[in-house]
């Protein structure tokens, strides 16, 4: 996902990396202003596939390491974004944090993956395999923190050089996110999120960087009330876990787009800067599939002017907005042609101050 460094004047981007992506298409986004790529970092799929914990203390780099070299190489920044579930094995044996898209996309899903055991002997589990969790469940088994933080040591230990931004969690409010919060008691599922993975993560990540110098964005809120919720924990624990505030405000579920859009965008930018005290409020992420492409460049110009404290902006899958035949970018690439909106977005990012490439010494 691409966008823009701290300190730059230019508030753009997110373009999702696929696992296909062509890295060859770097320089077209960096020529429409894109600087920060958003790099997804999978602990663990349900299948193993990019995954980079292998087992205890067993932990494989090589692929995100030639990636980030490919976006630092193209003078970009990486910010690198954990999205995944963790191992059974890190949370009592049992799924305790599933990506819905495994659940969605793989077939081979059995009942039991989609299945808890309470400690008195009780199952709970999803209706369909494609359904959601949709409620919280006290029976959700613990994730052990300490292998959380062994892992972030190492990750920081391996890669932290070429890593400029880092972020521990995503869309903790979500519904397809472990705990699922989207019932009461939201403050239980959140205060385990932050104790058992958040934190932990956090303190791994910095011991592990030279100086113990790290700048972590977070949390990647879907919904308003999760910033709230996570920063009041940073205060409750003492602990300072973000540098960024970042928050997802570009979706939304209704018409008009654009006005739905920016609604929840007030709401996530008055929480927000009430939790900032001084930090930099990122938008990360933001998609609609019915929203007409246009609408999406229209909510960033919008945004740009509204919230003038809003440090970075971050569009979901460019490639779709941006470019003609997007839907097909792969390795076998596409002529990389502007679409008209992405014509657009060239008149209205060549009019602004644009942020320096950065230096690929690191």
């Amino acid at each position: 996902m691409l966008g823009c460094n701290l300190d730059g004047s230019l508030r753009v981007t997110n373009a999702g990396l696929r696992p296909d992506f062509p890295y060859r298409a770097l320089p077209h986004l960096y020529a429409l202003s894109q600087r920060t790529v958003r790099y997804i970092v999978y602990a663990q799929h349900n299948d193993g596939r990019s995954a980079v914990i292998k087992g205890p203390d067993d932990y494989d780099f090589r692929h995100i390491i030639a990636d980030m070299r490919e976006i630092r190489d193209a003078g970009m920044y990486v910010y690198a974004s954990m999205s995944a579930a963790w191992p059974r094995w890190m949370s009592e044996g049992q799924p305790a944090y599933e990506m819905y898209h495994s659940w969605v996309s793989d077939p081979t899903t059995s009942d039991a993956d989609l299945t808890w055991a309470g400690p008195d002997g009780s199952r709970w589990r999803l209706a369909t395999p494609t359904e959601r969790p949709c409620m919280w469940h006290p029976n959700i088994p613990h994730i052990d923190g300490a292998q959380v933080e062994a892992f972030s040591y190492a990750f920081a230990s391996e890669c932290a050089d070429l890593i400029d931004y880092v972020g521990p969690d995503n869309e903790r409010g979500g519904r397809a996110y472990w705990p699922p919060v989207q019932a009461p008691p939201y403050e239980v599922a959140y205060a385990r999120a932050f104790d058992e993975v958040i934190i932990p993560f956090a303190r791994g990540y910095r011991r592990g960087c030279t100086g113990g110098v790290a700048t972590i964005v977070g949390p990647e809120a879907d919904v308003e009330s999760g910033i709230g919720y996570l920063c009041a924990l940073e205060q409750e624990r003492g602990y300072r876990v973000y540098d960024v505030l970042s928050h997802h405000p570009g979706y939304s579920w209704g018409s008009p787009y654009l006005e739905k859009a920016l609604a929840r965008s007030d709401e996530f930018m008055s929480t927000a800067r009430k939790w900032a005290l001084g930090r930099p409020i990122w938008s990360t992420e933001g998609w609609d599939f019915v929203a007409d492409n246009g609408q999406m460049v229209d909510l960033f110009m919008e945004s740009e002017r509204r919230y003038p404290d809003l440090r970075g902006q971050f569009l979901f899958h460019p490639e779709l907005v941006l470019f003609q035949d997007g839907a097909r970018w792969n390795d076998k690439g596409f002529p990389f042609k502007l679409s008209a909106h992405g014509e657009r977005w060239k008149r209205w990012v060549d009019g602004r101050e644009t942020t320096k490439r950065r230096s690929v010494s690191k």
